[in-house]
């Protein structure tokens, strides 16, 4: 009986082991390709890592990656979309084992964000999965998930805390020839699941212009209206809406 609860003590510590120190052995840098290529299939566009990428378990399933690019639309003003400095995402591990996706965090570090309406009214923001050629006439590609259920999935995933850190936006609309640049954005979002509701306070630079902002969105329904609450203040002044 000892051996026995000897032997399961050791495999229990070799797999302790292995989840622990496992993700720093591995090179994850090697899947990098694989990710970019499952992107591409998604979102028709480009993900580029260059960097290095960064997985560990404990305390929190985290994953981080450096100098990652996301591709524009064809046509576009600029070669990227989005373009930042380092991305980490850390997931709740015990709602993660009770199948709840939990994102305890997602930081973004110098991200530079292209907006852009085209001159034939593109927008680079609207994104589809690549078109392959392929055409799946099989019984079960007709079977296609109703909106209820995406929403539903959808909303089960949870966002605690969402922080941009030195950020900025530009957007382009081409078909009136406007610039509209954000500079020094720093934000910090929580959100009740994806589709909200969503609750955001921060600061940025409008036109030279300091702006510190507080909003408040709510759950975004189909055909529903979407009570939304914003306050901006001008600065460290009293000036605020």
């Amino acid at each position: 009986m000892k051996k026995i609860v000897w032997g399961l003590s050791i495999v229990v510590l070799i797999i302790v082991g292995v989840i622990v120190v496992g993700p720093s052995i591995i090179d994850w840098n090697a899947y990098k390709d694989d990710v970019s290529q499952k992107v591409k299939v998604l979102t028709g566009r480009d993900l580029k890592i260059s960097g290095d990428v960064q997985v560990t378990l404990f305390p929190a399933p985290t994953i981080i990656a450096n100098d990652v690019s996301f591709s524009n639309m064809q046509g576009a003003a600029t070669e990227t979309m989005v373009k930042l400095e380092r991305a980490e995402v850390k997931i709740a591990l015990r709602t993660l084992l009770a199948g709840q996706i939990k994102i305890e965090t997602v930081l973004l570090i110098k991200p530079i964000i292209e907006l852009e309406l085209a001159a034939d009214g593109r927008k680079n923001w609207e994104i589809k999965p690549l078109d392959t050629g392929v055409k799946n006439t099989s019984r079960s590609s007709k079977k296609t998930q109703t909106s209820s259920e995406a929403e539903a999935s959808v909303s089960s995933v949870v966002l605690d805390d969402f922080t941009i850190v030195d950020g900025a936006l530009n957007y382009r609309d081409l078909a009136h020839g406007t610039i509209e640049r954000i500079e020094g954005l720093n934000a910090h979002v929580e959100a009740g699941s994806l589709i909200g509701p969503f609750q955001s306070k921060g600061a940025l630079t409008l036109r030279n212009i300091p702006l510190s902002y507080n909003i408040s969105v709510g759950e975004v329904i189909k055909s529903r209206t979407l009570p939304l609450n914003l306050k901006f203040s001008v600065g460290e002044s009293s000036a605020s809406l």
